[in-house]
């Protein structure tokens, strides 16, 4: 109590001087004359309503009502950017990435903390020579001989799903658990070389549960995920964790647990591959990422190497961003699909007549072919993105150009914006993929058949600086999605599978889609994260299993 105390304490004298220094240097922003929507709380801003579980309207209003730049308040009503101009995106992603870095919450909550010093944690040299480590394990090359694999563990999904629907009738299945688990065995054989889950028990395992509960857990910390930077200046680690050990906080505890967990199997697979590589083990000679980047660090010296503990990050980044953003991503398409009965028909058919013509399971090429299963994913991928939105802050003074002037407060034209240091600016995904000026006045359907045709001319003239097709999706520059395309193989996989062996129908229970640092579906009296979808299984040719 004493410690607690003590902390309450220099809150009390710390706070009045930071709120002092948030509104002196807020009322002179030069982002004032940026239009945008007045907030409902002075202390929260409009933090409550963007990291709201069910943002969905407050985000997409924020677009269409004053466009494609906008000023919302953080905490203390701090003046910050809501973007998804095309130009303004490129200079923040691109030209000037030195400028524009994650913000220290995020990389303290959401990256260093829960999973040390991965590729999301860290910035400037130290990302770019692990980014260069990891690049030959994401390659094309790579993909296709680790595709064997994702049918097989894709089968394994198969035949555990199909052990639990009742054959001939519908059967009422929580695909969100059974996806996640199959990502988390996915990643955990391609990028580490080793299995975490067999796909045959009810219950994942505890890594599993602990990865799949991460953010659901974290929603009710999100404004406390926002003065997390000035808290971590209190003391030592040491201490730090005594302070979060008796905090009251049932929301709190539950995160340290995960992220326990998290830390402290990932530390134990490093350990075993590390062990297994210097030994010249089996489990050390694989084609894992986890085995190519022990190896290099073995047979390379200075400055060219990571530490243990950058490994150890990259093990938890890799298995997390992997895990939750695909598993969310194919849960969405289960859902649109049964939502829509002929789209799941055509995609079938698509399907089963490309197997039959293949004799077996499609090579890789065979599979980026199928032009409505590439349609549908891209179409779902565009206007429901895993992840809505990340966060970059100004390091310094600097000036954003845009493709169009706006209209300032003050009724003169804006051609530029000057973003002042410390300023946060979200990078808009969902609404970059929505824009009714690019993608047309049908941007908020989900049309699979647009993909079908020539993309739009306005499309090409806005040149957004994403990595995947014309979208924001996986976002741009140097700290694009890395693993982009192994997402795009695992999900196709999956759905090749799971739409040849089954027929899906919308469940009796409402589904919510819910806004957090991953979008996830849970029912509307459970923040867990679970999608109830009834299931049947569907006559289907009998295939050789390659």
């Amino acid at each position: 109590m004493a410690l607690l105390s003590i902390l309450a304490l220099g809150l009390i004298f710390y706070a009045p001087l930071l709120i002092f220094w948030k509104v002196r240097a807020s009322s002179k922003s030069s982002l004032n004359n940026i239009p945008g929507p007045k907030a409902t709380s002075w202390l929260k801003g409009h933090m409550g309503q963007l990291l709201h579980r069910d943002a969905h309207e407050f985000r997409k209003d924020l677009g269409e009502q004053y466009g494609r730049v906008v000023r919302i308040l953080g905490l203390f009503s701090k003046p910050q950017l809501f973007v998804f101009d095309p130009i303004a995106l490129h200079t923040i992603l691109i030209k000037e990435h030195h400028i524009f870095e994650e913000p220290p919450r995020h990389r303290l909550v959401g990256n260093s903390i829960a999973f040390g010093q991965g590729l999301a944690s860290v910035t400037g040299d130290q990302h770019k020579k692990q980014r260069k480590l990891l690049n030959p394990a994401f390659s094309i090359a790579h993909l296709r001989q680790t595709l064997p694999m994702m049918y097989d563990v894709g089968y394994r999904l198969r035949d555990a799903v199909s052990a639990r629907v009742d054959e001939g009738n519908w059967t009422e299945i929580d695909m969100m658990d059974w996806i996640s688990r199959t990502a988390l065995e996915l990643v955990a054989q391609a990028g580490l070389g080793s299995s975490l889950d067999s796909l045959e028990e009810d219950t994942p395992s505890p890594y599993g549960e602990a990865l799949k509960s991460f953010v659901p857990a974290l929603v009710p910390l999100a404004l406390f995920r926002r003065v997390l930077p000035y808290l971590v200046r209190v003391g030592s680690p040491g201490l730090r964790r005594r302070i979060v050990d008796v905090i009251p906080s049932a929301s709190l505890q539950k995160v340290k647990n995960i992220i326990d967990v998290l830390d402290s199997n990932a530390r134990r697979i490093v350990a075993e591959k590390i062990d297994a590589v210097r030994r010249g083990d089996e489990a050390g000679d694989g084609k894992d990422i986890l085995s190519r980047l022990v190896r290099a660090n073995v047979d390379t010296s200075g400055n060219e190497t990571m530490s243990e503990e950058e490994i150890v990050g990259q093990v938890s980044t890799l298995v997390f961003a992997a895990t939750d953003t695909t598993s969310s991503a194919v849960a969405r398409i289960l859902f649109l699909v049964a939502e829509h009965q002929d789209v799941q028909e055509k995609l079938r058919r698509e399907i089963v007549q490309a197997r039959n013509d293949s004799q077996g399971d499609l090579t890789f090429d065979e599979l980026f072919e199928l032009p409505y299963l590439d349609a549908v994913c891209r179409e779902t991928l565009r206007l429901y993105p895993p992840v809505s939105f990340v966060t970059k802050t100004a390091r310094q003074d600097t000036v954003v150009p845009l493709s169009s002037p706006l209209h300032g407060v003050d009724g003169h034209e804006v051609d530029c914006l000057h973003v002042p240091r410390g300023t946060t600016v979200f990078v808009a995904i969902a609404a970059a993929n929505r824009t009714k000026e690019v993608w047309g006045e049908d941007a908020e359907d989900w049309k699979p058949e647009r993909w079908l045709s020539p993309i739009p001319e306005t499309l090409i003239k806005a040149r957004i600086p994403g990595v995947y097709s014309n979208m924001m999706t996986f976002l741009g520059g140097g700290r694009a999605c890395i693993g982009f395309k192994f997402s795009q193989c695992e999900m196709k996989v999956l759905l090749s599978i799971l739409l040849e062996s089954f027929a899906f129908e919308l469940s009796d229970t409402a589904i919510q889609w819910n806004t957090a640092s991953v979008q996830y579906p849970s029912t509307l009296t459970d923040n867990k994260a679970q999608l109830p979808i009834k299931m049947k299984t569907v006559q289907r040719a009998k295939l050789a299993r390659q």
